[in-house]
Formats: C-alpha cells, structure tokens, sequence
C-alpha cells in the first residue's frame, strides 16, 4: 500500500501504477499559498506549465514502462541554473547574438519583397520536413518542405499578392544552419527566416529575470511539506519525478519566456495576417500560438499525427480550455482553428478533448494528395532497380517508432524483427526510420544488419515514405500515422506490438491492421498477409472516410479555403 498526503487529506493507492496515474494531474493539485502548478507557473498570466505538460506525460510513461519491464529508470538530474555562475551566462548570450547575425545576413541575401502585398502569412516550417518533396503543381520532385509545401504552392497561385514567410528555430544544430542556407538557395519565392533572428540582448534578459523567478519559486516549493509528500514513496521512479519538475523550474520555464518573448517581436516586427503550423502541443510551437492571441493575430494549426482518446497534446478536460479562446493563466491556448483529417478527430476532439466546436473544422490532409496522384508520379521498376530488389520478391516495410521508448523495447523489436526476416524467403525488408529518431536508435539497427546477413534495406530518415509504402506489399509499425497512410495506399498492415500498448490507435480495433503482440505471432501474420488481405481490405474504406475525410487530391484546396476565410475575418 502506498500513501500521499495532501493537506489533511491521506490518499491510499493499491499499487504504484495508481499512484502514477495520479500524478497525471499534479499541476492541479494546490499546496503553496492554496496555488497549484499551473498558478504557480504563470509569466505574465500564462500558464507555463501547459508548454511542458505534454512532455511531462510522456515521462510518466516511459517511467512505467521501464518499471513494467523491471528495469530501473536512470534519469540524469542537470543542475544548471543560468543565474548561478557568470560563465554560462555570457555563453548563452554570446552563442544567441552569434546565431542571431548570422540569421539576419542570411536573410539580407533573399530579394523577394513584393511592391503590392496584400497580405502575410508566418508558416512554422519544421527543419525535420525539408526533404525532396513532388511538387503538384510543377510536377517534379524537388527540395521543399514536405509537410506544408502543396498549400504554400497553392496559396502562391491563387493569390500572388501574399507575402509567405516561414519561421523555425536553427537551435543548437550545426545542421540546422546548413538547412537555412539550403532553403534560400533551392526556394527564392518565399523568404525562410530562423527564430533566432529576432533574438536580442533585451529578450536575453527577460529569459534572465524569468529564470531567477522560477528558480527562487521552486526553492520555495521544494520547502512544501505537501509537496514533498508527492515523492516519498516506496517507487524508486519517483526522485526522477521530482528532479524532473526541478528541471522545468530551473532551466525549462526561463526558455520559454525567452520563446514568447521572442515570437511577440516576430509579430511585431513582421505585421502577419496569419500563422499556419504544426505540433501546435510543442514548446516552441505554443509560444507562436500565445503570442498571436496577444497580439490579436489568427493562428491555424494543421493535424500533422495521430489523434486518440489517451493523447496528452489534444485530451483536456473542461476546466482547462476557455470555451471563447481565452488563454490567460488557467487555461490550456489552443489555435483558434484547428484543420483535421476526419470527423473522427473532430468529435474526438469536441467531446473528449473538450474544444469548443467552432474551433475544429475537417479538410483532409493536405500532404496526403499526393496518395491520389501517385500512380502517375512513382515507377516500380525504376524503384526496383534502384535498391536492387529482385523482381520476384515481396517488399514489407516496417516503420519504425523507436525514439521515446526504453532502449530494452526497442532492441527486443529490432532482435524479434530480424530474427523473424532471416528465415524468409523470396522477401525483402525495407527500415524506414521515424525522422525524429536518434543517433542512438539508428545504431541499433545498424548493430542488427551487422550480426544478420539476409535481404534487408535501411533507407535514409528522409526517404519519401509515400514511394516507400506505394511500393510495399505489405506494412509493419506500432502507432505510427502511416498506417493510415498505408491504408490509403490499399496496403495491409500489421500492428507489431510486444507491450500491448497500441490499443492507444484504433487500428487493430477498427480491423484495418493486424495486431501481433507476441514473439512467434509475426512469422504468421507476415504469411497471412501477402498471401490474402481481403478481411482488412474490406474495412478500408469506411476506415478513410472517418479518418481522413477523402483521398480526392483536394484537401490542400479545403486547407487554403479554410486559411482564406479566416483572412477574411481578420
């Protein structure tokens, strides 16, 4: 039996999975002066704990998932405060200044101003979409950014007047710099800004200040003797809970103040009459979001992933959204539109996630038109020969999602995976990576093609993942959104899964994907599949239309009608 004491209240937990689902909803529960987390984290009346709730979420899990499978959860505790020490400090600001010219001359190097601008629109261009990308309009691949490249090329056409800038952070990445250049060198209509160019020795400060306050708040906090109550427990895992919300008050909240502070002179300084993004749910993107509410600016996210009933970014209850948009200190700030693929996300969202309902509209997915062209754009045999496949061979392609899982999870699927493929014949495995995995995942698999010597292709992160599952004749991944895409394609799919944990998608349950949960189930369902799929096959379509709407080639269109009107309004 475990113990939380709060206040004189003493609560009882049957085992630790109950206690961890209780401490989901820590940031509400009050201890300081009667102020709860969220209180307690406001900078100018904004709730900076909903820029790491997210985050916060997914450790929870990953700590679990870690107790599940026995082995203790080892999180290094950085003790860093950019208050404490001049060095640090100085860094920081030389580092931002630094990044900061280099940005403006790289900017200074565009010549794309337009004499008779009618209007701007910021795009949140994320480094990890610029790729090699088709282009429907001019019906050629080219480098671009994957995800919001067919609406900018159609916003382009229809209104010529309209100035597009789009916006990301270059961060610490030497790569990211790289990708700055390479963006004004291959695409000179639209002007590629870096966040980092409206950094300044003013905001510099601001983040300072802010730092202080937190890190002094949380000296504070950690005196609570109901605070403190939270962790002393029999769980190993929670004194890495406790250095974890450490860590946002020390290092994490000063950033985002920064951020905000930030994205509120971008909209100064570029007059937008929109901003268009993405994982609207991330720090960087929310600060985009809280800036263009208090600066009176639309903003429109677009559903870039998987949506279901446990996700941390869109599940809120109703005391945390404002149903008329507020975004003041207690609320959660949403987008003021949000673009969906299919009325399933859209009731998903309406009533268990508790957005108001002119928040949400359904378009379809813009970067899915190209699954409506695709027979016209992609060439088997050219693919064949490239990759040197023989033309007798099935092609399976599993899509990885390896990053924010236990190391343990995830060499258990890579050895599960490839002992199942070494015995297959007449089969080759294709590894496409999620973008967002590591250095370290991909070395796992890097180890596996070494000890393993069968027909196997590890592609690059940024392969066109559409080419890949049009070529495939059958798909294995978890929860990944290419699922839906591979059931766009008409493709069979297999949900691998050794921790069961997939039940978060309704793939298996809407009898699209097979599910496999076992070690000696893949070989089978594998055989299964690409002998007869006619039992998912018929479950595909109405499948498409809850999930994402139509595949008519015409969902950029919505999207950019969906931009236009809210231009209107503004």
């Amino acid at each position: 039996m475990l113990y939380l004491v709060l206040g004189k209240e003493i609560m009882n937990f049957e085992n630790e999975d109950e206690t961890k689902n209780h401490l989901k909803n820590i940031h509400k529960l009050k201890f300081l002066s009667g102020k709860s987390l969220i209180e307690l984290s406001s900078y100018e009346n904004i709730a900076l704990w909903w820029f790491v709730n997210f985050d916060f979420l997914r450790f929870l899990k990953r700590t679990q998932n870690s107790s599940n499978n026995k082995k203790e959860t080892k999180t290094v505790s950085v003790k860093f405060s950019l208050e404490k020490g001049l060095l640090p400090n100085v860094i920081l600001l030389i580092y931002g200044l630094s990044i900061s010219m280099f940005c403006k001359i790289n900017i200074r190097l565009y010549n794309t101003k337009l004499k008779n601008k009618n209007s701007k629109i910021l795009i949140v261009a994320q480094d990890i979409e610029w790729r090699r990308t088709w282009c429907e309009s001019e019906k050629i691949f080219t480098k671009s950014d994957a995800f919001f490249d067919s609406t900018i090329s159609l916003l382009k056409k229809n209104h010529p007047d309209c100035e597009i800038v789009t916006i990301y952070p270059v961060g610490n990445s030497v790569s990211g710099l790289k990708i700055i250049v390479d963006k004004r060198r291959s695409q000179k209509f639209i002007v590629h800004k870096s966040f980092e160019s409206y950094f300044s020795y003013d905001i510099w400060k601001k983040r300072q200040k802010g730092a202080k306050y937190f890190s002094n708040l949380w000296d504070e906090i950690k005196k609570e003797a109901q605070f403190c109550a939270l962790f002393e427990c029999n769980a190993k895992q929670w004194s890495s809970i406790e250095n974890k919300v450490s860590n946002y008050f020390n290092r994490t909240f000063g950033g985002i103040v920064q951020n905000i502070e930030m994205a509120k002179k971008m909209i100064d300084r570029e007059k937008p009459d929109l901003i268009l993004l993405q994982n609207e749910y991330s720090g960087f993107e929310m600060s985009l979001v809280v800036a263009g509410k208090l600066k009176g600016i639309p903003t429109l996210a677009v559903q870039h992933g998987a949506i279901y009933p446990l996700h941390g970014g869109y599940m809120h209850t109703k005391d945390e959204i404002a149903s008329d948009g507020n975004i003041r200190s207690p609320y959660y700030p949403i987008p003021d539109k949000t673009a969906l693929y299919g009325f399933y996300h859209k009731n998903l969202l309406i009533d268990e996630g508790n957005y108001p309902k002119n928040s949400v509209v359904v378009t379809g997915q813009p970067r899915y038109d190209i699954i409506f062209h695709a027979d016209k754009i992609y060439n088997k045999s050219q693919f064949l020969k490239r990759f040197n496949i023989p033309q007798k061979n099935k092609i399976v392609l599993w899509t990885t999602t390896l990053h924010g899982n236990p190391d343990v999870i995830n060499l258990q699927d890579i050895k599960v995976m490839f002992e199942t493929f070494k015995n297959l014949n007449n089969i080759t495995l294709i590894i496409k990576q999620h973008p967002g995995e590591g250095k370290k995942n991909t070395k796992m698999i890097q180890n596996a093609l070494k000890k393993y010597n069968f027909n196997v292709i590890l592609v690059p992160k940024n392969s066109d993942t559409y080419e890949l599952i049009y070529m495939s004749d059958l798909m294995i991944s978890k929860d990944s959104t290419t699922v839906m895409e591979a059931v766009a394609f008409n493709k069979p799919v297999i949900v691998f899964d050794l921790i069961n944990n997939s039940y978060i998608v309704n793939y298996v349950k809407e009898g699209i994907a097979l599910g496999v949960y076992g070690e000696n189930d893949l070989r089978p369902a594998i055989e299964k599949l690409l002998a007869d799929d006619l039992e998912l096959a018929k479950n595909r379509e109405k499948f498409i239309s809850d999930y994402m709407y139509k595949i008519d080639g015409k969902s950029t269109e919505r999207v950019v009608q969906l931009i236009e009107e809210m231009l209107n309004q503004k």
